[in-house]
């Protein structure tokens, strides 16, 4: 079963709606990691949280979008124009700072990761809940590994989880309990096909694969928060092959405490 086949009924009025002109900018449908535009690593995240706890000014070039950043992301809020730490975000500071993993070392971008799934999943936080269900949805599709090592296609996945109207490409495409993204060059010869947008020379389908592709060349981060739900959801039923993927992808089990909270 090709794209076209699969999404033929209603897509066409989606892509309308998604990319309404050549010059609309597209946005992500539902995310997989808390990150935005000032901070696709969490070690980022690390310093700004300490900052904010200390009563400091942000040490980074555009301090007001990370304040957004982090407000989209639920560790902060705003109180009175002052950015105040939300109880999630003291929780996961706290966290980090207790197994000594609350700085920018590149190195701890998984444990830091796993830290915010298991407390944002803990709080019960909207985006961290939503994100955990919708990694379910795509590890029962194919192994997780596969998504791992295709960026290309977990972007896509994400900008085709989103529901205009009534209708939501990913859910299909999960109903039908085929991934439709082993192989992306059927979507690209489909944009390709495709009416462009006007005053434009591509078309809409062909903007988002190029949004989708955008996404993946800055995944280093978001990979590894997928990674983290894959430990938090293994964990939970067998906590040795939690620690046998902490070592395949190359980290300590003991020293993170990733596989064992």
């Amino acid at each position: 079963m090709t794209p076209e086949e699969a999404l033929s009924t209603g897509f066409t009025r989606w892509l309308s709606a998604v990319v309404p002109t050549a010059s609309a900018r597209i946005k992500a449908g539902l995310p997989l990691d808390p990150y935005a535009t000032s901070m696709r690593v969490n070690r980022y995240i690390s310093a700004s949280l300490g900052e904010i706890d200390a009563g400091k000014s942000l040490s980074v070039g555009d301090a007001a979008q990370r304040v957004t950043d982090l407000v989209g992301a639920q560790l902060v809020q705003r109180e009175g124009g002052t950015p105040r730490l939300t109880p999630l975000g003291k929780r996961i500071l706290d966290a980090w700072r207790a197994i000594k993993i609350a700085d920018d070392r590149e190195d701890y971008e998984l444990p830091r990761a796993v830290v915010m799934v298991r407390e944002g999943s803990a709080a019960r936080a909207p985006l961290y809940i939503d994100a955990l269900e919708f990694w379910r949805k795509l590890r029962s599709l194919r192994p997780a590994a596969q998504w791992f090592d295709s960026p290309e296609a977990l972007a896509l996945a994400i900008y085709l989880n989103r529901t205009e109207g009534d209708y939501n490409p990913f859910n299909i495409i999960f109903a039908l309990r085929v991934t439709l993204l082993d192989d992306l060059a059927p979507w690209k010869a489909w944009g390709k096909a495709m009416k462009r947008l006007a005053g434009g020379n591509r078309s809409a389908l062909a903007r988002i694969l190029e949004a989708s592709d955008s996404w993946a060349s800055r995944s280093q981060g978001r990979i590894a928060f997928c990674r983290a739900m894959e430990l938090v959801i293994v964990d939970q039923t067998s906590p040795d092959d939690a620690r046998a993927l902490l070592t395949t992808w190359g980290h300590e089990p003991a020293p993170t405490g990733a596989a064992s909270g």
